[in-house]
């Protein structure tokens, strides 16, 4: 995780002392995700206006623990932050962190939608109250078997990513 302080009129002295006890207070009871030393500060810029702030986390693959830590750091640096200090986190940690949170109800979003639409689209075609349930208790079916296939093949060792799983739904 690489986050960026900043300030437009260059950074105070107050600024440095609250970067400095973020630095301290994460450092002093590591979370789980991050390898020590743990978050440690980077560079300023030639400007004065910036620091990086380094951390490296080795999280597995949890993205559970990715959002967990990269929420830590984010709010740990806006609670700290004093007046007109940006704090943003980024790299691949808060990269994938945005990532997770974007696209993570959008299988659930898309299965609604596309449910909704051939409910529609077969009250229409069969003409009936009841009729239509047939086909989506079969796709529910369906859905039920492959995702509990997926499952074993996955316990089995079989690598299952994240496309492959959404391109299942």
């Amino acid at each position: 995780a690489v986050a960026v302080v900043q300030r437009d009129g260059g950074l105070t002295a107050a600024d440095r002392a609250a970067v400095a006890r973020v630095v301290a207070d994460i450092n002093r009871d590591l979370p789980r995700g991050v390898e020590p030393p743990g978050l440690a500060p980077g560079p300023v810029s030639s400007d004065g206006t910036s620091q990086l702030l380094i951390a490296n986390l080795k999280v597995g693959g949890d993205s559970e623990l990715l959002l967990e830590d990269v929420t830590l750091l984010r709010d740990s640096l806006a609670a700290a932050a004093p007046p007109g200090l940006e704090a943003k986190v980024t790299g691949p940690a808060g990269i994938s962190a945005d990532a997770i949170e974007v696209f993570g109800g959008i299988n659930s979003t898309l299965l609604l939608a596309t449910t909704l639409l051939v409910f529609v689209l077969l009250l229409i075609i069969y003409r009936s109250p009841i009729f239509w349930i047939l086909p989506l208790l079969a796709v529910g079916v369906a859905e039920f078997t492959v995702r509990g296939l997926g499952y074993l093949i996955a316990d089995a060792g079989v690598v299952v990513n994240g496309q492959s799983a959404g391109i299942l739904l």
